[in-house]
């Protein structure tokens, strides 16, 4: 390939590194990569939805929403096999775009150029405390009880917390929605979350929801893949099921 395009590699002592040529080359052969993949769908896809479809979830959707929506999609399409992983909004963005995972369910509306959504539902958000906390206007450097950062209810809780005035808080991050409530419960700090997840788990009654003003009271949950990605059928079907369920 060097005698017919030039120099593509650096060579060194260690190892090779790419030269901006090879970097180009590079950029094509994902691309054609890409087209193959593409290409094996399409023909595979001219049949029944069927095959294996790996998608993506933030935890609170994959509690709360997606047991209905994939109960409906195996009665409807036994022959696929779903693969499903949990993580912040912004790390499923970047599975998206990577190709790891055919699409994801994600928190809030997506600005990237080589994204394509579709929205699913409108959610309610509230202020969850313990039960002790009667108001709002009475939080002083409250304990932000929430997920690492990319959470799409951590920064909606940030940004609220910043325009009522609030600077000062403190931290603690937590890997599941079971722990967060539990140690609200407890008594341990705040967080914030859809007041659907709250009335569908075992914590209704145990902690408080305050409702909270637009723009923070609304998140929408959107479907997400990669704009110049091919959906298979078994993916678009998932969609349309999401979409009759909530819509």
């Amino acid at each position: 390939m060097e005698e017919a395009l030039g120099e593509l590699f650096y060579r060194r002592e260690r190892g090779m590194t790419l030269t901006p040529a090879g970097k180009v080359l590079l950029e094509y052969a994902d691309r054609a990569v890409r087209l193959l993949k593409e290409a094996e769908i399409a023909v595979r896809d001219m049949g029944q939805v069927k095959g294996g479809l790996s998608i993506g979830s933030t935890d609170s959707t994959a509690a709360v929403r997606l047991p209905l929506v994939l109960a409906h999609y195996h009665q409807k399409y036994p022959d696929v096999e779903i693969m499903l992983s949990t993580a912040t909004s912004e790390k499923l963005i970047i599975e998206v775009l990577a190709d790891k995972i055919e699409g994801a369910f994600v928190c809030g509306e997506v600005s990237h150029a080589d994204i394509e959504q579709k929205l699913i539902i409108n959610e309610e958000l509230v202020i969850i405390t313990g039960n002790e906390v009667e108001l709002l206007e009475g939080l002083q450097k409250p304990n932000l009880l929430v997920y690492p950062s990319g959470c799409s209810y951590r920064a909606m809780l940030e940004k609220w917390l910043c325009q009522t005035g609030i600077s000062q808080f403190k931290v603690m991050e937590l890997g599941t929605m079971d722990g967060i409530l539990g140690c609200v419960a407890a008594g341990m700090g705040i967080s914030l979350g859809p007041r659907s997840l709250i009335t569908s788990s075992n914590y209704e009654g145990k902690v408080k929801m305050h409702k909270i003003a637009e723009p923070f009271g609304e998140l929408s949950t959107f479907f997400i893949y990669r704009r110049s990605a091919m959906l298979t059928r078994a993916a678009k079907a998932l969609i349309q099921v999401a979409v009759d369920l909530y819509s």
